[in-house]
């Protein structure tokens, strides 16, 4: 099956300047999942996980073409911090607690439309381990922030406990990302890759509570290790993959509510990337635990993120969150934008640059990259004045596509 896929990103600059870009591919892709893989080790600081930075190190013959640069000769991952601290290091079950701080743009340009992603963390052991924490709540307070080049601003949310809590240690875990889209700070599809953080304490009384159980999650027949790299099917070809979960309720009292599904294409920020969706009901007895099994369908797309919620009927009780993030070797390799930006505002003499990698684990072939700048003054008109077009492969390093201004 032979398609294009073309799109743009608007509202990426200030007032006066417009960032067009459009990336068109010509892929064969059979209608297949594969086998799993193995599960890699953990990721380190300097390496790339899954297309997106963890660090700041990629060596020019990771790009592999004259005409792309290192995306990281213009974009620095970590580069708009959210610092924030609790008004209480310990909460009860119910209480409230709020969080405030600051958010500060460390790039020379301006940044627009970024959010912050919050995830709370329940920490299960003191020591790392391949399974990751527990997510018991997953959430954006700050949307629409628009800073300038070195600005900061004010930053104040709450979060209310749920009411049977596991007692214990917390820690309330930031996320940065402009237009739904590009990481700025920590890495939202992660649990461990995280930007700013506040560690509390949760006290009162073990009730016990149900959760979807980190340490019995299944792909395939693999097991799944949220804080290591993502698994990658290969092999004989299947039409779907299966991922099992076990929910357990470890309360005295019967649990009924919802397991959510939600199956996005790369990450979950965008409802744009939304594939699919499921709701089913359950119910579970005092002490006792639930098996279920959803099915992943083929969607022809390298990598899959699969969101499942544990919804209470209880609005006040413990949710519980899980996602798996997997890649489909057998699909061919298709490319993502990055990021763009100039590297100063005002825009004249700076350098307008555009970043684009492979989703996949070799590089996407076909490729019709073009990048534009264009005023919107009203005076100016719809003018252009500065583009330029790549043909060729993108590596799965994160390459750049580069312009005066």
């Amino acid at each position: 099956m032979n398609f294009n896929h073309t799109f743009g990103v608007r509202r990426i600059m200030v007032q006066f300047l417009t960032i067009a870009i459009t990336l068109s591919i010509i892929l064969s892709t059979p209608f297949a999942y594969a086998q799993l893989g193995a599960v890699p080790p953990e990721p380190t600081d300097g390496e790339l996980v899954n297309g997106e930075a963890v660090g700041s190190v990629q060596s020019a013959e990771a790009i592999g073409s004259e005409e792309l640069t290192s995306c990281f000769d213009y974009y620095r991952f970590g580069s708009v911090p959210v610092i924030l601290s609790g008004d209480i290091n310990s909460v009860v079950q119910g209480g409230i607690i709020t969080f405030k701080g600051k958010i500060t743009n460390e790039n020379e340009y301006p940044i627009l439309n970024a959010a912050i992603y919050v995830k709370m963390l329940k920490k299960r052991t003191e020591e790392k381990t391949s399974f990751g924490p527990d997510v018991v709540d997953w959430f954006v307070p700050v949307t629409d922030i628009d800073l300038n080049a070195g600005e900061s601003k004010d930053v104040t949310f709450t979060w209310t406990v749920p009411k049977d809590a596991d007692l214990g240690n917390y820690k309330m875990a930031t996320y940065v990302a402009s237009n739904d889209r590009f990481n700025l700070y920590g890495l939202s599809f992660t649990n461990d890759v995280i930007g700013g953080f506040f560690n509390f304490k949760v006290v009162g009384e073990e009730l016990g509570k149900a959760r979807i159980d980190i340490e019995n999650i299944m792909t395939g027949d693999l097991q799944y290790h949220a804080t290591a790299f993502s698994p990658k099917l290969d092999g004989e070809p299947l039409e779907s993959i299966p991922i099992s979960i076990s929910v357990v309720n470890e309360s005295e009292k019967p649990f009924t509510g919802i397991v959510s599904w939600k199956v996005y294409y790369w990450d979950g920020l965008r409802e744009d990337n939304v594939l699919t969706t499921k709701n089913e009901r359950i119910s579970i007895k005092a002490n006792s635990k639930t098996a279920l099994t959803y099915n992943v369908e083929n969607y022809n797309k390298t990598v899959y993120y699969v969101v499942a919620e544990l919804i209470p009927d209880d609005a006040k009780a413990s949710k519980s969150f899980i996602n798996v993030r997997f890649f489909d070797r057998s699909i061919n390799a298709q490319p993502r934008i990055n990021f763009l930006g100039v590297t100063k505002y005002p825009a004249s003499g700076s350098t307008l640059f555009a970043c684009v990698h492979s989703t996949g684990h070799t590089k996407s072939d076909n490729v019709r990259f073009e990048v534009s700048a264009r005023s919107i003054d009203s005076f100016l008109g719809d003018s252009v004045f500065a583009e330029k077009t790549y043909t060729g492969p993108i590596p799965g390093a994160i390459a750049a596509l580069s312009i005066p201004i």
